[in-house]
């Protein structure tokens, strides 16, 4: 499982590249509503992130935590624990 900087990393630059700007104007702490996704596109993100980390990843995750920050946190914690 890849450590949360890994998790920062990769969502970053799936969203820059999803919505076309510079990975530095995607906030780690910036909510994905602020990035304008709908519904349709973060299920189709927390599975292409499942994909990457290579375990399946609840498609209400990106619900639960709100910005990239807390997802890799969570992921950490789970890493921690062995699970996701």
């Amino acid at each position: 499982m890849p450590q949360p900087i890994d998790v920062e990393s990769w969502m970053v630059s799936y969203l820059a590249d999803l919505l076309e700007i510079s990975q530095s104007e995607v906030g780690l702490t910036d909510s994905f509503e602020t990035f304008g996704l709908d519904s349709v596109a973060i299920v189709s993100m927390t599975s292409d992130l499942s994909k990457w980390v290579g375990f399946e990843l609840k498609s209400d995750l990106l619900f639960q935590y709100p910005d990239i920050r807390s997802v890799a946190a969570h992921l950490g914690q789970a890493r921690a624990l062995g699970a996701d």
